[in-house]
Order: C-alpha cells, then structure tokens, then sequence
C-alpha cells in the first residue's frame, strides 16, 4: 500500500530527523493531513519548530528512547540516521513501519524520475542531466540531496513531464531511469561495510 494511503488510516507518525528533508516532510504531510498528530524527533535542538497544536517535540539525546516511547505506526526517518541503532531494530521489531521522504516522493511524483548512485560524481552527474533536459526544452527539476528536497516541488503546482532526483536512497524503487557509476566492492555506509554494487543494483 503507498505510504500516503497509509498515513490516511493513522492518527499519528513520527518524523525522525528535523534537519532540510524533516521540514519538508512535515509541511508535506500537514497540508494534506490536517487533523494528523505529528511527533518530531531529533538529537539536536531545534529553533524551526512549527506553532502547530498537533505537533510533539523530542530534541536531545534522548530522542531515539523517545521515539519508542511515543508509540507511532509510522516512522518517516532522515537517511543520515543509522538504521542499525538499537531502538529503531526495537521498533521495527515491534511493528513500527519505516519510511522515508524519498519514498514518499517516488510514489507521489506524477512525472519520470532519473536516480543516480554510485560513489563519486552523482551531484556533478545529476546537475549534468538536468542542464541536458533543461537545454533540451524537457522542463525538469533537481531534487533530492543537492537542490531542493524532493515534496517541496510536490506541493508546488507544477507538474513537469521529466523529473530528476539525484536518489542516494539504496533500496529497490520505481524509478523510471537509473545512472549507476562504477563502485568498490565494499563501501562503508553509515559505519557498516556493505556490498555496494549489490544494494546499487537493486534501484
């Protein structure tokens, strides 16, 4: 089931990480779920909290215990935070559904999207088929790590024919074309050796 179809059948997610892609993420939701309860979390303090009455905060080092605590379904999790620590392997244990504001975007975007991964050169790679497209007269927007997060411009009301995302998000999704560079056998992701091709290949 698309994530959004399930965030309908909720009355309260976390977003976990409040940095650029968390408040795009929270303004995303708010605007199509008005009446959700909304729990962010995340290890530093934040000074963009929005005056939403439907809001909870959890800021600290603590955030992670609090996440458990605060019981939610759904998890939208910033991609710089490790899925190895324990409470998040407590919460999928538990049940917890895990997602992310790529996800969101993939499944939601009405246009084509590029990925691109690898290890060196997908921003210069992506900026770079972006220009191509833009030269070329195929209107296209840059999202993702570099440019703007990807549900900004879902809340804009434009609706491009070709959109490129530069996609770091190693899982298997719905991408209409991907730029995949050559890669080490082994890559250390988010302090944990991993077969990077494998994971790669599987976009």
């Amino acid at each position: 089931m698309p994530v959004l179809d399930q965030i309908s059948r909720l009355s309260k997610v976390l977003i976990l990480g409040f940095g650029r892609e968390g408040r795009s993420t929270y303004h995303f939701l708010r605007s199509r779920f008005p009446d959700l309860q909304i729990v962010i979390a995340d290890q530093k303090i934040q000074n963009s909290v929005p005056e939403d009455p439907k809001v909870k905060t959890f800021f600290g080092p603590y955030y992670l215990k609090q996440m458990l605590n605060a019981k939610c379904q759904m998890v939208i999790k910033s991609p710089g935070i490790s899925p190895h620590y324990p409470e998040i392997v407590a919460a999928k244990e538990a049940g917890v559904i895990f997602t992310s504001h790529t996800q969101i975007f993939l499944e939601t975007c009405p246009g084509k999207i590029i990925g691109v991964t690898g290890t060196k050169g997908k921003s210069t790679t992506a900026s770079l088929i972006h220009h191509v497209l833009s030269k070329s007269g195929i209107s296209s927007v840059l999202v993702g790590n570099i440019g703007t997060p990807a549900l900004d411009f879902l809340d804009q009301s434009m609706s491009p024919p070709s959109r490129i995302s530069a996609v770091f998000k190693l899982r298997k999704t719905t991408i209409s074309t991907t730029v995949i560079f050559p890669c080490p056998k082994n890559r250390s992701i988010l302090h944990r050796p991993v077969k990077y091709p494998m994971v790669s290949s599987a976009l």
